[in-house]
């Protein structure tokens, strides 16, 4: 009997249908001799001596009968023995036959195959396959390869295709992705979403989603696709203060300060965010402090905010530091520590800059340390850098700024919104056509190569 039914698969498996139809369903680098060999190898040994070969044998008969508690005893066992191609054939036949929910088989197979590879291509293929077999997280990468151009050739409406998948599942249980992807630039309904994803947005904020609340803010205090309103930017920073969000302190110390000249409530945001470790309002507490503008005048003081801010990288702080070591103002004098703060303020701006201490507030600042071919910068002298949900968006010509030892230039963007993901293109101003994409905020003094 056993030999019959061997006989009859092997039969089966040389006919083109069965072939075809085995093909369809693995990945494209998996033939139909591949899937026929689980079972061809195993029936050509002479004789089966051990007791994991007899539990094989006797498992295989009872998978090609169409056992699906077979098919997944066998698959586990050819994923333990790490034969992927044999375990992802007898998921799919358990998935076929009912033992298995789909999702659970080939996710997990293609999870596993992607934590092994170390081809990107490869890597591609099974994040895609993942991607098809339900895996959201698969389906968000597999939507940015698409749209970057990554291992397979850029095309929006395949990003797209993905983006939408990603809409309906977002959409069973909304938070404020879902208010991303609908103002994702690659989403040709965007405009047509603009009114719900905001309606959304604010059902969210009121509901304590501290992104929704901060993203609402910045919204309203710069009038993008929502109008300019500083009272209603203050409402929903403070909804996003309320739960302790770095960037909604940050940003009502810098309106109550520029919007109202009201440097004592600008102190008490500022402190917030400054005792959370943020460098912007650490710099502008310090000035705050160096000047006594809201707050007593205390040097020391501001010598400790310029100091924290100095070490987590802000400009301005260091050159302000730097001249408190040289004159002895809130520190003891110090030459040796005044040329280090001055060493590394000047490694960014030209030698002759002047020294002086910066002392005035400064808006939210975000820094792209940007590696370039000044060969490249006089024909293509525009870099512009996108918010993809369309709230944000600016350019730098770069031809006059200051390359630094022949290779690098900082760009500087102010009042960017920190939430969501970033592109950088180079190009004209007509024709913006290199790329790439940043997906970490914020990105101060983050290297990027053109």
């Amino acid at each position: 009997m056993k030999r019959i039914i061997v006989s009859i698969l092997v039969i089966c498996f040389s006919l083109g249908e069965c072939e075809h139809e085995a093909r369809a369903q693995v990945p494209p680098k998996m033939e139909a001799q591949q899937i026929k060999q689980p079972l061809l190898d195993l029936f050509a040994k002479p004789k089966l001596t051990t007791e994991k070969a007899k539990l094989e044998e006797a498992l295989i008969l009872k998978a090609i009968a169409d056992d699906p508690s077979a098919q997944i005893a066998l698959a586990n066992i050819y994923e333990n023995d790490n034969q992927q191609k044999r375990a992802l054939f007898w998921y799919q036949q358990a998935v076929e036959h009912g033992g298995i929910d789909e999702e659970n088989a080939i996710l997990k197979f293609s999870q596993q195959k992607l934590a092994q590879s170390n081809d990107p291509k490869d890597i591609f293929m099974w994040t895609k396959y993942a991607a098809e077999h339900g895996d959201i997280s698969a389906q968000e990468k597999t939507m940015e390869y698409y749209r970057r151009g990554q291992e397979v050739k850029k095309n929006h409406i395949e990003a797209e295709k993905w983006l939408r998948k990603l809409i309906s599942h977002e959409a069973k249980k909304p938070t404020f992705k879902l208010v991303e992807l609908q103002l994702d630039t690659i989403n040709s309904d965007r405009e047509k979403n603009i009114p719900s994803a905001i309606a959304l947005a604010k059902k969210l904020a009121e509901s304590g989603s501290v992104d929704a609340a901060y993203f609402l803010g910045w919204l309203h205090q710069f009038g993008s696709l929502l109008d300019k309103d500083i009272t209603k930017a203050i409402y929903w920073y403070k909804k996003a203060a309320e739960l302790a969000d770095i960037r909604a302190y940050r940003s009502l110390g810098w309106i109550y300060h520029s919007h109202y000249s009201d440097n004592k409530a600008a102190a008490h945001w500022y402190e917030k965010s400054a005792n959370l470790e943020d460098q912007v309002s650490q710099f502008n507490l310090a000035v705050l402090y160096h000047l006594g503008t809201g707050v007593d005048k205390n040097l020391k003081k501001a010598s400790q905010l310029y100091k924290a801010a100095a070490d987590a990288g802000h400009n301005s702080a260091k050159v302000n530091l730097a001249n408190m070591y040289e004159n002895g103002i809130g520190v003891s004098k110090n030459k040796e520590l005044a040329k280090q703060y001055y060493a590394s303020y000047l490694h960014i701006y030209p030698a002759n800059k002047k020294r002086e201490s910066q002392l005035n507030i400064e808006p939210a600042t975000d820094t792209i340390k940007l590696s370039i071919n000044p060969a490249s910068v006089k024909r293509y002298n525009m870099l512009s850098l996108y918010q993809r949900s369309g709230i944000y968006s600016h350019s730098i010509d770069i031809s006059n700024l200051p390359i630094i030892e022949n290779q690098w230039v900082y760009l500087t963007f102010v009042d960017i919104p920190e939430i969501g993901f970033y592109s950088l293109f180079q190009g004209t101003k007509d024709n913006l056509f290199y790329g790439v994409h940043i997906d970490s905020m914020p990105f101060d003094f983050v290297r990027y190569d053109m």
